[in-house]
């Protein structure tokens, strides 16, 4: 049995590895010669799945700027955006009435949009932008005397609007 459960293991491994992108990349070295690359830096980039790709390809063709502008696309992207705030929210146990969601582009950023807010807290002052704040222009979000982040946005409203009148 041993072997079996072995091999079970090997071939659920090499499925999982097939559905990452550019694992098998190969890259020069030195020498001139190409290698399959290995990633050391996971931290910094760690690489995609492939339905990850798929989606992502499958969505550019709606993508425009969230928050930001008033065309179909927009309206589209935006609602996309909104929707995945709340399914993280939803998955970490988040309540958007008393807490916030904010994506960063990686961790870097992250941790530097938790500074701010922290500092904003401690100097009681009102947080209205990120280091990204031009993602946040029509998104109006405030700190309450207990620290609770809360935001409010029409975006939704717009865009169900622009669906009904649309065939």
């Amino acid at each position: 049995m041993p072997g079996y459960q072995t091999s079970l293991i090997a071939n659920n491994l090499n499925a999982l590895r097939e559905q990452i992108v550019g694992i098998d990349q190969p890259v020069p070295l030195l020498d001139g010669s190409r290698r399959p690359y290995i990633y050391l830096d996971n931290a910094a980039s760690t690489p995609a799945f492939r339905g990850v790709q798929q989606k992502v390809n499958e969505f550019l063709h709606w993508y425009s700027s969230v928050h930001r502008g008033a065309g179909f696309k927009s309206l589209i992207s935006t609602h996309a955006y909104d929707q995945a705030r709340d399914i993280v929210a939803r998955f970490v146990g988040a309540d958007l009435e008393t807490d916030c969601v904010i994506f960063g582009k990686n961790t870097t950023e992250a941790n530097n949009i938790l500074a701010h807010w922290i500092e904003s807290i401690r100097d009681r002052r009102r947080l209205t932008t990120t280091p990204s704040a031009h993602s946040w222009r029509h998104r109006v979000s405030r700190i309450d005397r207990r620290g609770a982040s809360r935001t409010r946005t029409s975006t939704s409203s717009r865009l169900d609007r622009s669906f009904r009148s649309h065939p």
